[in-house]
């Protein structure tokens, strides 16, 4: 090979390696995901294929999360669970509690505690007393009930429906079906629907003789329900409560249409 053709050889590999190197150095840029608050540099060697991936990935989540309709966020799981609790212990349920050491308690503690309002001690001393001092445990779920407790309204509304089954006449035992459905009535205009859900669910619970309704009867039940919300109301006037409050937290709602209870078409 002559000098001449070295010297052109020499010449063009040394143009392709410039060109090679020129190409790299432009190529060098930075890579740009969706979002470009997020800039993650194409030449740094820390990070990986799976720690960009798993970067997008986040980005995306964020996005879609950002972008849901704010009006029909559902709440998580334990959001829902606390604020039923607090709304259920708020109503008289204990079925949350666990060890309740309302039952290690004395009559005579829990006669104190249920005159300051106390609706749990109301609730256990009348579960104590009803067997031998009846009236006494009726006033007590009575009381806790103008204090706002919607479960002693379900233990009324039980004693109500015994009574009917003890009794021989047909219309006894329709009337006091029928309150025994008023009870379970109020407890739902007072925004608890467990009640009327369980009687819809299984009807033996309100009417454990299976008596005939009719249309006038269950005109009956709403006419006697109002009566006794009112009665509630007038006592918690008289002790400066106050009006009942009603409302019924998102969280519950939510739970319920977990459950797919939307809407409930009340019977009564």
């Amino acid at each position: 090979m002559t000098s001449i053709n070295k010297s052109l050889l020499f010449v063009a590999l040394f143009a392709s390696i410039s060109l090679c190197i020129y190409i790299a150095i432009k190529s060098k840029t930075t890579l740009v995901v969706p979002n470009t608050n997020h800039v993650l540099p194409a030449s740094d060697s820390s990070v990986g294929t799976t720690s960009v991936s798993t970067h997008v990935e986040n980005l995306v989540e964020n996005k879609v999360l950002e972008t849901k309709d704010k009006n029909h966020v559902v709440a998580p799981v334990q959001s829902i669970v606390d604020v039923r609790k607090k709304w259920a212990i708020s109503r008289g349920y204990t079925y949350f509690i666990d060890n309740d050491e309302y039952k290690t308690y004395s009559k005579e503690v829990l006669q104190k505690l249920a005159d300051t309002g106390d609706i749990r001690a109301m609730q256990t001393l009348a579960e104590l007393v009803q067997r031998n001092e009846h009236d006494r445990a009726i006033n007590l779920y009575n009381l806790a009930a103008v204090y706002g407790s919607t479960k002693s309204l379900g233990d009324l509304s039980g004693w109500a429906a015994s009574t009917s089954v003890a009794l021989d006449d047909i219309n006894d035992k329709k009337s006091k079906t029928i309150e025994a459905m008023a009870y379970i009535k109020v407890a739902a205009m007072r925004g608890d629907n467990f009640l009327y859900i369980t009687d819809m669910q299984s009807p033996q619970t309100a009417n454990p003789s299976n008596i005939s309704m009719t249309e006038d009867d269950y005109a009956k039940v709403k006419v006697l329900a109002q009566q006794i919300y009112d009665d509630l109301q007038k006592k918690r006037d008289e002790l400066g409560l106050g009006a009942f409050d009603n409302s019924i937290p998102p969280e519950i709602n939510q739970r319920d249409e977990m459950r797919g209870i939307k809407n409930i078409t009340f019977r009564y």
